[in-house]
């Protein structure tokens, strides 16, 4: 019986590993003809230890590298925030910059929202919060919501920005992954603010969700990804 049940449990592993290793095989082939998202992706496999391959951060800084030197702007800022962290590299206060305004200049939403974080905190560049909200106001137009939340609390307190809590709090009620205090001052505007005020928050809000959707649909409602990290508080 428990023989049956071996052969029987192999019966259904198999297959799915045969289909892992395949995976990781074509991803590999595409990755050593030079395909950058291929190169990202087999970063990723090694990263986290899918497709049945074991977890490798050497092979992924490896891959990672390449890709950003391709101009694969999710990888440039991936590899970004691993100098942040020091994870498999020097620690830098530069190097993070370098790679964000890579993929920021290409238009990506979290290459824009990492640099304008840079500026608006001095990390590896000068604080300038007008600057901050350049990149941030860019990040969040495409829907990045930890970009939007932080556009919404410089619009509250008049940081790198003309002070408008109208504006605020339509960049506040857009956003997500709100962090304690943000949701603290969405709340007390709500309360602040006239009818009148509340009803052009609202317009607002739906101008925005729907520039959002033009320039960026799947950031309209982002999703969590590889390298999305949890809100500024």
């Amino acid at each position: 019986m428990r023989s049956l049940v071996t052969l029987l449990a192999l019966g259904l592993f198999m297959p799915l590993l045969m289909a892992q290793t395949a995976l990781f095989e074509s991803t590999k082939k595409k990755a050593e003809t030079g395909d950058m998202v291929a190169q990202r992706e087999l970063a990723l496999i090694y990263r986290y230890g899918r497709e049945g391959v074991p977890r490798n951060q050497a092979e992924s800084l490896k891959w990672l590298r390449k890709a950003a030197v391709a101009g694969d702007a999710a990888a440039q800022v991936l590899l970004g925030l691993s100098y942040a962290s020091g994870s498999g590299v020097p620690m830098s206060k530069t190097e993070p910059v370098k790679w964000y305004r890579k993929a920021a200049d290409q238009g990506h939403a979290l290459g824009e929202y990492y640099l304008g974080m840079a500026h608006l905190n001095g990390l590896g560049v000068p604080q300038r919060e007008s600057e901050a909200a350049k990149w941030l106001g860019k990040a969040a137009v495409k829907g990045d919501s930890n970009a939007q939340n932080v556009l919404g609390q410089m619009y509250a307190e008049g940081r790198g920005v003309r002070k408008d809590e109208v504006e605020a709090l339509a960049w506040l009620t857009h956003g997500k992954y709100m962090s304690e205090s943000q949701e603290m001052l969405r709340e007390a505007l709500k309360k602040k603010l006239t009818p009148e005020q509340l009803s052009k928050a609202a317009a607002r809000r739906e101008e925005i969700r729907a520039e959002s959707l033009r320039l960026s649909p799947e950031n309209a409602e982002p999703r969590d990804g590889a390298y999305r990290k949890p809100p500024a508080k």
